[in-house]
């Protein structure tokens, strides 16, 4: 994880509310993870450690990413930030305690502060911060805390599923469900809108059979054409998925639990908000043709069932 982009104008309201001239980046107060780099620090391991990561290995990938040379003055807020997180779950580490007590009583941290411009309220601040934190990493915390095992979310689609869902004119329109992403971190579910628009429901034949709906391209990309497929989260979805009605079932031949993202991400309303723009509203799709059945494997039944429905319809 990489360090946080600092909001300069941000931080210099907050500065001077709290009369902290500190010029260190990202420093918006004188706790231990009042600035970007022990927040990011924090985020970083609980998020580890709420996976089951041993805490030798979030140790090791914490100083991987967060160390800079060498130098105790150049990592303080590394060794005070990974000390107190350590302590918060009960692991004693000799060498990180070593390092935090050696900045806090030697006052490399408090030197380093003075050196950046803090004034003499905010060191008073930061040196109770500091005695504080020495106070905690010299005894084992009596409640360690555990991790917080995060359960992935329940799963809202089948991959391949059908529906329909109806547009604004009242006509039917349908879409095709590529993937359903279940992690404890995040749910996506990736979407490919079809160009069908009927005035009733359409059968899973029709869905098959028709093209994707093809988008303008986005402003400043150079390809003339964008597939209307997206990832969609699972926040605000329950008023639009109570529209959908199931088709059928289909099955996907490609795996897209690797590259979901790269269709795109967008809120829900897109989906809806999409389809009316272009086969409603008369918005003009780029003449390119993109089958629905080039994402299915088609079984026998269904290719020949496709192609007599399309020699009936040119019969009649």
């Amino acid at each position: 994880m990489g360090k946080r982009t600092t909001n300069w104008g941000e931080s210099a309201c907050i500065s001077e509310l709290q009369g902290i001239k500190n010029k260190r980046m990202g420093h918006w107060g004188p706790a231990i993870f009042s600035n970007d780099t022990s927040a990011d620090i924090k985020d970083e391991f609980n998020s580890l450690f709420n996976k089951e990561t041993p805490i030798d290995k979030i140790k090791e990938q914490i100083i991987s990413s967060f160390k800079e040379g060498e130098n105790l003055e150049e990592n303080t807020d590394l060794w005070l930030s990974l000390s107190f997180l350590m302590w918060q779950v009960g692991y004693e580490d000799d060498e990180v305690k070593k390092k935090a007590f050696k900045i806090i009583d030697n006052g490399i941290d408090l030197k380093v502060w003075k050196e950046s411009d803090a004034d003499k309220q905010t060191l008073s601040k930061r040196r109770k911060k500091l005695s504080e934190l020495r106070d905690k990493i010299s005894n084992h915390n009596p409640q360690p805390r555990k991790p917080r095992i995060r359960k992935p979310p329940k799963s809202k689609f089948n991959k391949g599923d059908c529906y329909a869902y109806p547009l604004k004119n009242g006509n039917y329109t349908g879409i095709v469900i590529l993937e359903e992403i279940l992690d404890p971190e995040y749910y996506f579910v990736l979407i490919a809108q079809t160009n069908v628009n009927l005035n009733r429901l359409p059968t899973l034949d029709e869905i098959i059979e028709s093209d994707i709906l093809i988008e303008q391209p986005h402003q400043g990309l150079n390809s003339n054409h964008r597939k209307s497929i997206s990832s969609y989260t699972n926040s605000k979805y329950k008023e639009i998925v109570k529209t959908f009605e199931k088709i059928g079932t289909v099955e996907i031949k490609d795996d897209f639990s690797k590259n979901y993202l790269s269709f795109g991400a967008a809120p829900w309303n897109f989906l809806v908000d999409r389809a009316n723009e272009y086969l409603v509203d008369g918005k003009e799709s780029p003449k390119v043709k993109w089958k629905t059945k080039n994402y299915i494997k088609m079984k026998n039944t269904q290719k020949k069932n496709s192609i007599w429905n399309i020699f009936k319809k040119k019969k009649k």
